[in-house]
């Protein structure tokens, strides 16, 4: 899961995308988290904006949210607790 919550942030932040390791070793499901097509359209989408932190409780949840081109919005749910 943790792969996935970074993999997720880095595509809100709108970051560059990098592996550093060899490709070939990967498993599946490290494959799978990669190689989303969908996760990876936020992460190039043309507005060229990062994800805002629109709330963040204490018990741990936070909401985050990324304008798009089209109008639509990208959310994170995450909840460290």
């Amino acid at each position: 899961e943790e792969s996935r919550t970074e993999y997720t942030f880095w595509t809100l932040w709108s970051s560059p995308l990098l592996v550093s390791t060899d490709l070939r070793n990967l498993s599946d499901e490290k494959k799978e988290i990669l190689m989303n097509k969908e996760v990876i359209a936020i992460n190039q989408d043309e507005s060229y904006t990062s994800g805002d932190r629109i709330s963040n409780a204490t018990d741990g949840s936070q909401v985050w949210a990324r304008d798009l081109a089209n109008g639509d919005k990208a959310v994170v749910l995450y909840n460290d607790g």
